[in-house]
């Protein structure tokens, strides 16, 4: 067995004190490492997670900002329907007479009587900042046909042709006349008779700007 005092005459003085050295020179790297490159890591840690964080909240933005022109590009696409639709210009009398027209031609109904009233200027919450304002008519008919389908292909041309919006609120139908041989031979003859009567109610809107008018009352643009 070797005693202490033989391992250090083996090794030598010097050899020890470099050896002691060495190892203090690594405790200190070791050191160093830990109290310096650890806090390093640590705080690039942070700003990795920070980057992340706003790299996500970047994505988010780009996401809501796709989803909101998505929106608009909808909302155009539904503003161009509208204005090609006519909801934005003047509500004219000659051209609902003219639709009128063509609609029993189309139709071949018997003798529509048709009744358009004075155009009424309705406010609206939603388009007040707008300047704008919702011109509105109500529209009844009285018509005939030879049989229903006549009657709604009637107000089906109606509803395709007129400009704005038009609401159907009443529809009511009742048969006046039953099939027989006078009927039979009108028909024959290439005439339409009446069958069936049609009690309908319409309103008509379109949205006009808004005037200021002498006395002080918000009225239309709308006329006609």
């Amino acid at each position: 067995m070797i005693k202490k005092d033989d391992f250090l005459e083996i090794l030598g003085i010097r050899r020890i004190v470099v050896l002691t050295v060495l190892l203090a020179v690594n405790l200190l790297l070791a050191a160093g490492i830990y109290f310096y490159i650890m806090p390093q890591t640590e705080t690039a840690n942070r700003q990795m997670s920070s980057l992340r964080s706003k790299e996500n909240t970047l994505r988010n933005d780009i996401a809501n900002l796709q989803t909101e022109f998505n929106e608009l590009e909808s909302q155009q696409g539904e503003f161009k329907k509208l204005q090609e639709g006519g909801f934005f210009e003047r509500q004219s009398g000659s051209v609902a007479e003219s639709i009128f027209l063509n609609a029993e031609k189309f139709s071949k109904v018997s003798d529509p009587d048709v009744f358009v009233d004075k155009t009424e200027t309705k406010q609206d919450p939603l388009i007040s900042e707008t300047k704008q304002v919702i011109s509105e008519r109500e529209i009844s008919i009285k018509v005939g046909g030879i049989d229903d389908i006549a009657i709604y292909k009637y107000l089906d041309f109606i509803n395709q042709q007129f400009p704005g919006h038009l609401e159907t609120t009443e529809v009511s139908l009742k048969r006046t006349s039953n099939v027989n041989e006078v009927i039979l031979r009108a028909i024959a003859g290439g005439a339409d008779p009446s069958l069936v009567e049609g009690q309908v109610s319409l309103v008509w809107r379109t949205m006009v700007p808004e005037v200021e008018s002498p006395f002080g009352r918000t009225e239309s643009q709308d006329g006609g």
